[in-house]
């Protein structure tokens, strides 16, 4: 595979630029921030798209990084060629707008991607992290790091065990990991701990049983000093010959002084009309008798005066008698309040019993009820508890078989690099011997791919070797790894990452580059060594300026 023309539509500081490349050796020369690296991160978006970062990181993600600073949509355009056939890829990276479209140039038929906004498994076979750790590399980004050993062993272990590279060995690192996670543990114990705080070791049981058996006895004594098995001492009253009498005769004088107000006139009115009867009738018969005139008058005066001197005792005699009605009256009443004071006085000490067992009584509900809920709480933090410990027995069983699981796939990997790591090894071997003229001849990896070399009959590790040596080595491994993870040849591109070579070892390893099995190598360089260095070797190659 190779890259015949980029089209930068609206992409950083380009706007309508069209680049030609060509097969074999490229070499874009331009000044610092001319856009060199804007162009390598085009040739990556246009095979695996340009993602929008999400918080902090959007502000300098690289996104907003190669937006157009003149506007526009946002696009590009990219023709390759692969086994024959030239594709051409239109995409847009605006990401309200984002789309990407291939078609096969010489019939025009669309190429679909479905939902996918990547060439992988398209036109590549490496993802983004594998093609950047290996087949892209920039001058900050020489020296390996760990996603490139995570990289070559997925891809070791998917080819090893399934004859494909399309697996994920990081995919399923992640999952056992996720799944670690979701169990929890280190929240399950915490919250295991603070539930063993709160269940208190007491007996709930046996308390309220006691408190039932205490308001039984004090219910008992409650129902023994409040007399409820008082004798009826009542009698039927005995019927009184009084009641044979009329009524008005049955009635006593202070019965009378209680009679309706309306009767007691017409009583008084009754005895006023006899007094007077009874006076006229002595009058008249006065009257009748034969004496003088003299004699009647004093006998009527006599008369009169009787009358007058009776009916004013009788007036007398009945005031003392209504004052001797009350004073026993207030006598009766005083009575009655001093019966009533010491009643009440009795029936106070009697009741004092009664409140002392009855406010016990409420003391032992309110504790009963406090002991009650106290109980079913309680009973929700046990049952949670044994919930917890039963899920934790769970979670060590899962977390042991995602150990194993993990373990297992570790060796595993490390067993697979013993059959293909021989082979890796001679071809990093072959080219740091080359770049190095013959001083490191052999280069050992193991499967963690940490480097050793071998120097005078001992091998010494990367502290003891100077910086420009590492990049070299290290170039050498990503291109080793490199050619064993793809199988479609895609671009190697390189920027400006030489700044540390010597003009030997520079010309070594641009002879190692032409020789190297990708169809297309692009270089990104502010420095004319390279091309000084392509022209002595007589190397072709293209140049593009920008």
């Amino acid at each position: 595979m190779y890259i015949k023309k980029l089209i930068l539509q609206h992409f950083g500081k380009y706007h309508k630029q069209e680049m030609e490349l060509h097969k074999g050796i490229n070499l874009i020369y331009g000044p610092n921030e001319a856009g060199k690296t804007t162009v390598k991160d085009f040739v990556i978006g246009m095979f695996y798209g340009i993602e929008r970062q999400r918080g902090i990181a959007a502000r300098t993600d690289e996104y907003i990084r190669r937006e157009p600073l003149e506007g526009g949509d946002y696009s590009g355009s990219m023709e390759l060629e692969q086994e024959g056939k030239v594709y051409l890829i239109d995409r847009i990276f605006r990401k309200d707008q984002r789309s990407v479209r291939v078609f096969q140039q010489e019939t025009g038929r669309e190429i679909s991607l479905g939902d996918s906004q990547s060439l992988q498994g398209i036109l590549v076979d490496m993802d983004r992290n594998g093609y950047i750790n290996t087949l892209c590399i920039s001058s900050h980004g020489a020296a390996y790091k760990q996603e490139l050993q995570e990289e070559f062993r997925q891809y070791l272990m998917n080819v090893s065990t399934t004859r494909t590279s399309n697996l994920n060995l990081k995919d399923a690192y992640s999952y056992l990991n996720n799944q670690k996670k979701q169990l929890n543990r280190k929240g399950m114990d915490n919250e295991l701990q603070s539930l063993s705080r709160k269940i208190t070791d007491i007996h709930l049981e046996e308390e309220l049983e006691a408190i039932g058996k205490e308001r039984e006895q004090l219910e008992e004594q409650l129902l023994r000093i409040s007399g409820q098995t008082q004798p009826s001492d009542r009698q039927e009253p005995e019927e009184d010959e009084e009641k044979k009498k009329p009524f008005l005769l049955r009635m006593s004088k202070e019965e009378k002084e209680y009679l309706d107000p309306q009767l007691k006139q017409i009583i008084g009115f009754i005895k006023i009309l006899l007094i007077f009867g009874i006076f006229a009738l002595v009058l008249l018969l006065v009257s009748l008798l034969p004496v003088s005139l003299y004699y009647k008058g004093w006998l009527s005066v006599i008369l009169l005066v009787v009358t007058a001197y009776l009916w004013i005792r009788k007036r007398l005699k009945r005031k003392d008698n209504k004052k001797k009605s009350a004073g026993q009256t207030r006598e009766t009443v005083s009575a009655d309040i001093r019966q009533g004071a010491g009643q009440k006085e009795k029936e106070a000490q009697s009741a004092a019993p009664v409140l002392d067992y009855s406010r016990q009584l409420a003391d032992l509900q309110v504790r009963e009820n406090d002991l009650l809920k106290e109980n079913a709480r309680m009973q929700e933090l046990e049952a949670r508890y044994r919930e917890l410990k039963k899920r934790i027995r769970e979670a060590e069983e899962e977390t042991a078989a995602i150990e194993l699981a993990y373990t297992t796939i570790q060796e595993l990997a490390g067993n697979i690099y013993d059959q293909y790591g021989a082979g890796i090894n001679k071809q990093v071997s072959d080219m740091v011997s080359r770049i190095t003229g013959g001083q490191y001849m052999d280069v050992i990896l193991d499967e963690q791919l940490n480097i050793k070399v071998r120097k005078n009959q001992q091998y010494l590790g990367t502290e003891f070797l100077s910086t420009g040596t590492l990049e070299q080595i290290y170039l050498a491994v990503r291109l080793s790894v490199a050619a064993q993870m793809s199988q479609a040849g895609m671009p190697l591109m390189l920027d400006d990452i030489f700044g540390s070579y010597d003009d030997a070892r520079l010309e070594a390893v641009l002879m190692c580059l032409a020789e190297y099995p990708a169809e297309q190598v692009i270089l990104f360089t502010a420095n004319d060594r390279l091309a000084d260095v392509l022209d002595r070797t007589d190397m072709e190659y293209t140049f593009i300026e920008v």
